[in-house]
């Protein structure tokens, strides 16, 4: 493999954990993804005072695909736990999508919006 990083020839990653040297895998993306919902999405979502508020999220279509994904997975029902980031497939740098994320009152605890895994 550092014969062809040498020459510039970089093969085709085939699963979700393979990543080239110094990057990061699928994988390392969706454990990305999931920090951003914890750390940075959910207090406006518990937060009453930014109710309807509008965050801004700047990145790129792959890890923005493993973003959608994470949130959608994160409803938690037979449907939704089946989704794949692939299904968000093509979207392009330049350009913009819009996600709407709310919370049912009934649903409201402090442990939302959890990991299906959790």
């Amino acid at each position: 493999m550092d014969e062809h990083y040498k020459r510039g020839i970089y093969p085709a990653l085939r699963n979700r954990s393979e990543k080239f040297l110094g990057g990061e895998s699928l994988n390392d993306l969706a454990e990305r993804a999931e920090e951003v919902i914890d750390h940075i999405l959910r207090p406006y979502i518990w937060d009453e005072t930014y109710d309807k508020a509008h965050i801004v999220i700047v990145s790129h279509g792959i890890f923005l695909a493993e973003l959608i994904a994470a949130l959608v997975k994160r409803q938690n029902t037979q449907r939704t736990s089946k989704v794949q980031p692939r299904d968000f497939r093509g979207m392009r740098n330049t350009a913009w999508t819009k996600v709407r994320v709310a919370a049912q009152v009934s649903n409201l605890t402090q442990s939302w919006p959890r990991r299906a895994d959790d």
